[in-house]
């Protein structure tokens, strides 16, 4: 499964290309700048704003990301402000003639099944709901994709959840987006998978592609004799 697209705005080091995962994205839109107060002021190409948050990406600085409430949500976060009929964001800083790209935030979410131990025969799959499993860790393989979350569910304790950052600090050229073309996401669980539920989750304005998944963990089969 993927959100990334062949033909995109974004462009990786290695040469790969994809578009952002937000809604009513626009790529460059109009801007002011004013010196006087060192901000620049980014116009949406549209005046009609839902309640949802919006994101700014920045490409000139590794892809970087800034967040807008649709209304002011009273507590100093920036959020859209509107001048006559039309609607706009301010930041600091002089951003003309810097690629950039402003949208509306969405989640992408999958909830993995139960995981079992399966066997393939005679053209039959199976799954051992019968002997204890413990899962160490999920080696998740993806594929050009952004920040991804793991959140962990587990019986009887609170939830977690686990950010895998996309490049490590010695992993990247400067003044690129952040993503890579492939990785595998090591996500530690040391649960009995009865008692586990795994939700991946993409709410960055970048795509995530997840190509396959394997687990590792220690297997008893109790001594069962099966047929």
């Amino acid at each position: 499964m993927t959100q990334s697209s062949e033909q995109g705005f974004l462009t990786l080091p290695t040469g790969e290309k994809t578009d952002v995962c937000l809604d009513l994205f626009t790529t460059n839109p109009h801007r002011t700048y004013d010196a006087a107060t060192d901000k620049t002021s980014i116009w949406l190409p549209y005046t009609n704003v839902g309640t949802g948050d919006y994101s700014l990406v920045i490409l000139a600085n590794f892809g970087t990301v800034i967040t807008f409430k649709a209304v002011d949500p009273g507590d100093g976060r920036p959020f859209i402000k509107t001048s006559g009929t039309d609607k706009y964001l301010e930041v600091a800083g002089d951003y003309r003639g810097i690629d950039m790209v402003i949208g509306q935030d969405y989640d992408m979410t999958v909830d993995l099944p139960k995981l079992y131990k399966y066997n393939v025969a005679n053209k039959q799959v199976t799954n051992d709901d019968v002997s204890s499993l413990i899962i160490h860790r999920l080696k998740v393989k993806t594929g050009l994709s952004g920040p991804v979350d793991y959140k962990i569910s587990i019986t009887g304790l609170n939830d977690w959840t686990n950010t895998v950052s996309v490049t490590q600090p010695n992993q990247y050229q400067l003044n690129n987006v952040n993503m890579q073309a492939s990785s595998t996401h090591v996500v530690p669980i040391f649960q009995r998978n009865e008692n586990l539920a795994i939700r991946i989750i993409g709410n960055t304005p970048f795509p995530v592609s997840l190509l396959g998944l394997d687990w590792e963990g220690k297997l008893n089969q109790r001594f069962y004799r099966r047929g």
